[in-house]
Parts: structure tokens; sequence; C-alpha cells
């Protein structure tokens, strides 16, 4: 899977090599006891101040649905996908 160039300089691939078979990422639960809005609320403080992106984590998820919606894909189920894979790997 390609990764940004920021991503890779903010030292993903490395977090990725120390946690061995456990989770990618600890997701707390928010005051809701869902784990998207911790979630969001992290990807959004790091794009911003990582990034240097105002926009949101919502904003770029949309994007990407653009982007394969011109590439003639099935936005919704590729993104759907993803965070299903995401999100149910991190509630176990």
């Amino acid at each position: 899977m390609p990764l940004h160039s920021a991503i890779l300089k903010a030292g993903f691939l490395d977090h990725w090599r120390s946690i061995g078979d456990g989770p990618l990422f600890s997701l707390e639960l928010d005051g809701y006891g869902r784990r998207s809005g911790k979630m969001t609320a992290a990807v959004n403080e790091w794009l911003h101040e990582t990034v240097k992106t105002e926009k949101t984590f919502y904003s770029h998820r949309h994007s990407f649905e653009t982007f394969l919606r011109s590439a003639s894909a099935d936005p919704k189920g590729a993104v759907h996908a993803g965070f299903r894979a995401l999100f149910d790997g991190a509630q176990q």
C-alpha cells in the first residue's frame, strides 16, 4: 500500500515494526462509547500539525471518494471496506 512521504518521515514504519502482532493503533472509547471520535480527533491534530493542512480527516475521506469515482472505481465500497478493516481489527 503506498504511503505519503509525510507519513514515512513521521516514523510510521518504525511504529509499525515496533508493535509486533498488536493492534496498529490503540483506540480509546470516546464519551459515546465509540472509537471513531478519539481517532478522528487524533488524525485531525496530526494533519494540522505535521502535514500542515487545514483539511480534516472527514474532508480527506471525501476527497479520496471523489478520486475513486473519477477513476471509475466504487468509492463507497472501497472506503467502506478500508474503514471496516481498520475498525474491526481495532475492536478485538
